[in-house]
């Protein structure tokens, strides 16, 4: 069994916070990344775990698709979430806070520390990230790389 199978597995019944690049990677169909992906939203897609993200997230997908004007693209992608295939969080004032505190102690971007606040405070137990910055730095939650996976050739 390779290491995102057993990845996959060790997630079963949880609580997994998708950062936007993900996502990106997945509806983009980037290379090297899209297989991974392909394999964490079919466990999904199965049921296998939860996934989530934050509202932020829908925010940073629509802006290519928006000014690219693609409405094709923009239906895609907020079907993602109303369909509840990815549930969006909210990132209140608690969220926020403990955002503005993770960006003081962890030296992460502000929209990174919004997003890690947001998984910790939800009770994610993982955040899936292909920053290495965010994988490197974030602390308070697991943190997997999807960079850690990629193909040796890649």
């Amino acid at each position: 069994m390779g290491a995102l199978s057993t990845l996959v597995q060790r997630l079963a019944g949880q609580s997994v916070y998708f950062d936007t690049n993900p996502i990106i990677y997945f509806l983009n169909q980037t290379p090297g990344y899209f297989d991974i992906c392909v394999e964490l939203f079919q466990a999904v897609e199965d049921g296998r775990f939860n996934a989530y993200s934050g509202d932020l997230c829908l925010t940073e997908l629509l802006v290519k698709p928006l000014r690219d004007n693609d409405p094709i693209q923009v239906r895609h992608i907020k079907g993602l979430f109303d369909d509840g295939f990815v549930q969006l969080l909210s990132h209140d004032r608690a969220v926020l806070e403990l955002a503005a505190q993770i960006r003081a102690t962890q030296n992460l971007r502000m929209i990174d520390a919004v997003h890690a606040a947001t998984a910790i405070h939800h009770r994610c137990s993982v955040i899936i990230t292909g920053d290495k910055g965010i994988a490197k730095r974030l602390k308070g939650i697991e943190v997997v790389d999807l960079n850690e996976f990629l193909p040796a050739d890649a």
